[in-house]
């Protein structure tokens, strides 16, 4: 580290000289760049000799150090103050340390405690110096890897709502312009693949991630004359549009891209385009839009783009039975219900080709929905068995699958969702009741341990951890919890020479007449007739 520049400000000449020949300055990294005998003067050309540190009397003519150092480090923040000192002054120089100054030296001067001084301020100034150089490297780094945390941030918003507040300050610190007067979104969502899946080597999947690399650059390059307009990659791989530009016909933007990418790459295009909505909340919900739309390309086939507008009007509306049955099979599959999933999304079924499906379109766009949310719910949860739900959504498009095979597979979807949400639940749940369990143990002494307070600490109803406990246990808690009670009363009787009423506060019992007939109740004996019982049978040992 280069040395440290320091100025002395005394009135008293002999004073500056001491400080000058007293202190190593070379051995302390430091030279002696000027002095002042007035700190008005010094104050005048500080900013020209920019020192580290200044070291000021505090008694002066004119200016005392104290003004001196709070217009000093008005006007250059960083540099470290050190004020000299008398005792009589003492409780006016603490007032220094208020305005920053840096520390203090009482006088008489004595070498060592001003070398000590000097020493630590050092130490602070180079601590200082080196956090923002690490400061600065990490601005550097953060500025460079901007555009990677937009994307990350905008993919996360993609899952995630948020208020549009919250939206708007992070599009800022990541120095994304949005629309100055509109809130108006609409999502695409872009998916490419190439005319043969099947049987794919290495080298092909390789030449996909260039196929998609490709797209990204030509995608940007098409919407690059077009302000407020944002880009990322989903989960999926696939690139995703967001418009904030209501002057951007999307739709036909969509069309003429979809041309070029085919023309350029060779290789099948789908789009899937949401509705407009206002305010930036409501991006999670255009790219779900987006999404459903995208997966209607089995029905559609391959290279088009499909707007949800369209779909919502072709689709054709559930009856307000029909959305009350979807509901419930909805309910029934997160809460892991197998049966009842089935048998409600078949009676769904059943109404929804009664109620004029019949025509065959509109009955396939049933069948795309359901197992569409099934595929969506797959990936929410992180299920490994996703593919098999895409595989089931690409049937609808074959000649083979009859309304009796696509109720089939719809049925399998449900099934197969319901089972994996049970598995889940189940698996949350024995966690759950496996710290319910430790916690209880872990409180017996507790008088208080009621099954409402121990449901608040995990945030359950007491309805719902009852239901728990007699899932694992096959007791109440009231029966669980005399039992554990009881257990540990026998083991203290057992092992230790405790009194009653100290066993009854470790387990939880309080009141001495209550634990005697309580432990009757329990035992069939009283505390002091248990221990002779066991007492007896461990001289028979």
């Amino acid at each position: 580290m280069e040395k440290l520049k320091v100025i002395l400000i005394d009135d008293e000449t002999l004073i500056r000289k001491l400080l000058r020949m007293k202190i190593d300055w070379e051995e302390l990294g430091m030279e002696i760049i000027t002095e002042f005998s007035s700190a008005r003067k010094a104050l005048e050309e500080v900013q020209k000799w920019d020192p580290d540190i200044i070291i000021t009397d505090i008694c002066m003519p004119g200016m005392d150090g104290i003004a001196f150092s709070e217009e000093c480090i008005n006007l250059m923040p960083k540099v470290k103050i050190i004020i000299l000192t008398g005792h009589d002054e003492f409780n006016y120089a603490m007032k220094s340390i208020k305005i920053g100054v840096s520390d203090y030296i009482l006088k008489p001067i004595k070498a060592e405690v001003i070398a000590q001084t000097l020493w630590k301020t050092r130490e602070k100034i180079e601590k200082e110096k080196n956090y923002q150089v690490e400061y600065e490297k990490l601005a550097a780094q953060i500025e460079e890897n901007l555009p990677l945390f937009q994307e990350s941030y905008l993919n996360q918003v993609l899952l995630e709502s948020v208020t549009s507040e919250v939206f708007c300050r992070k599009m800022r610190f990541y120095q994304v312009d949005l629309h100055p007067t509109s809130q108006e979104v609409q999502i695409a969502v872009l998916e490419m693949m190439y005319a043969n899946k099947e049987n794919r080597s290495n080298e092909e999947d390789q030449n996909e991630m260039i196929l998609h690399i490709k797209a990204r650059k030509l995608t940007e390059e098409f919407f690059a004359g077009d302000a407020y307009v944002l880009f990322c990659k989903d989960g999926f791989g696939r690139i995703v549009i967001l418009s904030n530009n209501p002057q951007v016909p999307l739709n036909d933007c969509l069309e003429l891209l979809r041309k070029m990418l085919i023309t350029r790459l060779k290789c099948y295009i789908n789009i899937g385009m949401s509705s407009k909505k206002v305010g930036y909340s409501q991006i999670t919900t255009a790219y779900k839009e987006a999404v459903e739309a995208l997966n209607y390309k089995v029905v559609e086939g391959k290279n088009c783009v499909i707007c949800y507008e369209d779909l919502a009007n072709t689709v054709g509306s559930l009856s307000v039975e029909e959305e009350k049955l979807w509901k419930e099979v909805k309910i029934y599959v997160s809460a892991g219900r197998r049966e009842q999933a089935e048998s409600c999304a078949q009676v769904l079924w059943e109404s929804a080709s009664r109620e004029g499906y019949k025509n065959g379109y509109k009955l396939r766009n049933l069948f795309i929905e359901i197992v569409s949310w099934c595929f969506n719910e797959a990936v929410k949860n992180e299920f490994s068995n996703q593919k098999e739900y895409q595989q089931r959504l690409t049937k609808v498009n074959e000649r083979s699958s009859g309304f009796v095979a696509l109720e089939k597979y719809m049925l399998e979807c449900i099934g197969m969702l319901t089972t994996e949400m049970a598995a889940k639940d189940e698996k949350k749940n024995g966690s759950m009741i496996q710290d319910i369990l430790v916690y209880i143990e872990k409180n017996l002494s507790n008088p208080d341990l009621s099954m409402n307070q121990v449901a608040e600490q995990f945030y359950i109803s007491a309805g719902y951890l009852g239901r728990l406990l007699k899932k694992k246990t096959g007791k109440t808690y009231g029966e669980y919890l005399s039992e554990l009670r009881f257990k540990k009363a026998k083991e203290l009787l057992e092992a230790t020479d405790l009194k009653g009423y100290e066993i009854g506060e470790e387990i939880g019992i309080s009141d001495p007449h209550y634990l005697s007939i309580w432990f009757k109740k329990m035992s069939g004996y009283s505390l002091s007739e248990f221990k002779r019982q066991n007492e007896v049978q461990k001289m028979k040992v």
